[in-house]
């Protein structure tokens, strides 16, 4: 089994990406991986709190040997997380062939590394799948230790050269992509507005590049590998991040043993959609709920999305 490289993203949030970092190293293939560290500079104008913040974080990554292998990028200018984010995926995958991609508010279960590296040397060449996604919702554990969906998830995933070079940066031309009859299935059943997204990329007002990685995917009717019970829980929904209030119900039980990783037919798994799509339409009824008292209490800020 070949090891991909692994980049972890973080920028003002210390405790955040040691959890992360001592997860990760709590698998036993990383002793043997590459390890890829970018954290992004303050942007003009920072507050003191937020240099202070960054520098931890700085100081954080060096802690420990993580990995086998350890490389460090900080650029001094910040250059915001899509792009960065973007630009550095786009270099490591085009230079290893292969990918693993983490944020600094993830937590790994053990087996994480052995997943995504197993799925990642047995599908290599199928160009139906576009990723290995290490993150699935709260629903009731699948039957079978893997299955495929039709849609992506950022929250620790993994991607080859081949699949990465039909990521698309247009909205304007994934939306062409994408007719009113295909709408309803983009947007997971309606139970999510991933459509209204991309839209908001045309404008501006939404710079994010996770729904136009999505879209790329949705576009050429590719699917993802998940796991059958999550093997990452996303520990930045506490008000910490930028774009997440305060939420748990998006956090998954970390699965703890071994998945197997044995070819299957590569068609879309109808059960595990079907569960998805009901949990986020009871999802989206709370968020509802908790826009309502939101506003009946003054408070401002949009609810944590997927």
């Amino acid at each position: 089994m070949s090891l991909a490289p692994i980049v972890l993203f973080a920028f003002n949030r210390p405790e955040h990406t040691r959890r992360c970092l001592e997860s990760l190293r709590a698998n036993p293939l990383a002793s043997a991986s590459e390890l890829f560290i970018h954290v992004d500079g303050p942007k003009p104008g920072a507050t003191v709190q937020v240099r202070e913040q960054n520098a931890a974080v700085k100081r954080v990554i060096r802690e420990q040997p993580w990995c086998g292998r350890v490389h460090f990028i900080e650029p001094e200018v910040n250059r915001t997380m899509p792009v960065a984010m973007v630009d550095n995926v786009t270099q490591l995958v085009n230079r290893f062939g292969r990918i693993i991609v983490l944020e600094d508010d993830l937590v790994l279960a053990p087996g994480f590394l052995q997943f995504m590296n197993e799925g990642l040397d047995l599908y290599a060449d199928c160009p139906q799948v576009w990723a290995v996604e290490g993150y699935l919702y709260p629903i009731p554990p699948l039957a079978t230790d893997t299955c495929f969906l039709g849609f992506t998830s950022t929250w620790g995933w993994a991607t080859w050269a081949r699949a990465w070079a039909g990521f698309n940066p247009s909205a304007e031309g994934l939306l062409a992509q994408i007719p009113p009859a295909e709408r309803r299935r983009f947007n997971l059943g309606n139970s999510y507005d991933y459509h209204g997204l991309l839209v908001k990329c045309t404008t501006g007002s939404w710079k994010y590049w996770d729904v136009r990685w999505y879209a790329s995917v949705f576009a050429r009717q590719g699917l993802c590998l998940y796991p059958r019970q999550s093997m990452v829980r996303n520990i930045g929904h506490d008000n910490s991040g930028m774009h997440c209030l305060p939420d748990e119900d998006f956090q998954s039980q970390l699965i703890l043993d071994t998945v197997r990783v044995t070819r299957q037919p590569i068609v879309e798994d109808r059960t595990a959609r079907r569960r998805i799509i009901r949990y986020l339409w009871q999802k989206r009824g709370l968020d509802l709920l908790a826009r309502i008292k939101r506003r009946l209490t003054g408070q401002t800020g949009r609810p944590a999305g997927v």
